[in-house]
């Protein structure tokens, strides 16, 4: 008796189910249906617009949780570097106002800034001892004691050749740095070795003052250290062409470099003359 009460009941929701699914099919626009209709699909359509909605959030509070984070670390870092600044910056100023009381106090002209002179050479030392040169202009041009006096290379490289050792009205003397009476600071190319290079009377330079540790060989590049008072700094000097360690200094090597010049080989030169405040 209870397996056939179960039996009818099924066949009934099994009828009902086939009558409402002919009254959707031939009655789809009637209002009763349609409402069944809209109500079913806000049920389901808004319970996943919901989901998607609420991975769309965590998503984007993730990414701005992480846009934060990195926010805050380049907000430290540019901190870092604005304190380094501002230091540098700070240093500046108080050189600036050292500079104004010294020119003030010694009542001098201000250096503006520097600008290339070219000179031409009309006499040179014959004997080969003394190594140096005259050139055709002189303190009508601005110049004066100690300025630096290069060569210009048909790369454009410059090169350091002497300074101004005598000043005349027309004319200068310029010392070579192949002159045992100048030296120049200088360092290693790329390698960040200081050492100083001493004239000999010769076409090469004596490089001395090399720590014992330093990595020097054949071949590398001499150029003017950043301690220099007279040239600026990373003017070509020459060329290492022999290392000498047997020598009675403890902490330090010597080498020798071959210049990128000789008495004969040049005929005019560049001045870098001081563009002072008027």
């Amino acid at each position: 008796m209870i397996k056939e009460k179960i039996e009818k009941k099924r066949k009934k929701v099994f009828v009902s189910l086939v009558i409402l699914s002919f009254i959707f099919i031939f009655f789809n626009d009637t209002n009763g249906v349609k409402t069944i209709k809209n109500i079913i699909y806000y049920v389901v359509f808004q319970n996943m617009q919901f989901v998607n909605n609420r991975a769309e959030i965590l998503s984007s509070f993730t990414d701005n949780a992480r846009n934060l984070i990195y926010v805050d670390e380049m907000n430290k870092f540019y901190k870092k570097e604005n304190k380094v600044l501002s230091d540098k910056l700070r240093n500046y100023y108080n050189m600036v106002a050292d500079y104004n009381e010294l020119t003030k106090f010694l009542k001098i002209s201000k250096i503006k800034n520097t600008k290339s002179v070219f000179a031409r050479v009309i006499a040179r030392d014959n004997s080969g001892y003394y190594r140096w040169i005259i050139i055709n202009k002189g303190e009508y041009d601005g110049f004066c004691n100690d300025l630096p006096v290069v060569l210009v290379k048909k790369n454009g490289k410059l090169c350091a050749l002497g300074r101004i050792t005598e000043t005349y009205k027309n004319s200068s003397k310029v010392t070579l740095i192949t002159n045992s009476s100048l030296s120049v600071p200088v360092e290693i190319e790329g390698k960040n070795v200081d050492c100083l290079a001493e004239g000999n009377n010769s076409n090469d330079l004596q490089i001395t003052y090399i720590p014992i540790s330093a990595n020097v060989e054949i071949g590398d590049k001499v150029v003017v250290s950043g301690i220099s008072s007279v040239f600026p700094k990373g003017v070509y000097v020459g060329v290492i062409k022999s290392i000498n360690e047997d020598n009675d200094m403890l902490y330090f090597k010597t080498g020798v470099a071959s210049s990128d010049f000789t008495m004969e080989n040049f005929y005019e030169v560049a001045i870098f003359v001081p563009d002072v405040e008027r």
